[in-house]
């Protein structure tokens, strides 16, 4: 596969123009005053990307050399690439996209150890499609012994969604401050997610109070 430069140039453009500073976590972005063009500039993708900014405008102008595959990674993740994005920006630079493997449900022990270390505080691991893999002792006093449910019926949107009117869950506070914090969290999923590293995430209740 050869290299499409004008393509991939006026790719890199156009998903750079598209982005602002606050959705890649930069909500100031480089200097004080209004912005002239729309979207981050030059050095915030490179910064994001981890290279040089005399790389990038290369890349950008159609000029330089073949981007090595980590170099399109780190475009993919500093641009918040979707999966068609990210395979389109790897032919484009003349090379075959990777496979990307989906999420694991596998939780490393490290993970259990960091569960089993907060006593105080009830904390729980989801997956992306937020599936409930593990949880502390504390965690049940909101979301029950899940133990005692097969692992196909532990989504915590569908669960939160399922409880009837006249449950308990709905008069207690604390519960329902829980339950207004997860669908909260569900609800802000960006397109930025794909950024992180991990499959699984730990999500702690800051509004609970101890048992």
């Amino acid at each position: 596969m050869t290299v499409n430069r004008s393509e991939l140039a006026a790719f890199l453009r156009s998903r750079r123009e598209r982005l602002r500073p606050v959705d890649v976590g930069l909500p100031g972005g480089y200097g004080t005053g209004p912005r002239r063009t729309p979207g981050l500039r030059r050095q915030e993708v490179a910064e994001l990307a981890g290279m040089s900014i005399d790389y990038y405008i290369r890349l950008e102008q159609g000029r330089g050399p073949q981007p090595s595959r980590q170099v399109l990674a780190a475009l993919a993740r500093a641009l918040l690439l979707t999966r068609d994005e990210r395979e389109y920006l790897f032919r484009m630079a003349g090379e075959v996209p990777p496979v990307l493997v989906g999420p694991s449900h596998e939780l490393l022990p490290a993970v259990r150890y960091l569960l089993d270390s907060m006593p105080l505080t009830p904390a729980y691991v989801v997956d992306a499609k937020y599936d409930l893999l593990a949880w502390n002792d504390l965690a049940t006093r909101f979301i029950g012994d899940r133990s005692a449910h097969p692992a196909a019926d532990r989504n915590m949107i569908r669960w939160m969604f399922r409880r009837s009117a006249d449950d308990p869950h709905w008069g207690d506070e604390d519960a329902l401050a829980f339950t207004a914090a997860s669908a909260c969290a569900s609800g802000s999923t960006t397109r930025r997610s794909a950024r992180w590293s991990s499959s699984a995430r730990s999500c702690t209740s800051a509004t609970a109070t101890s048992a």
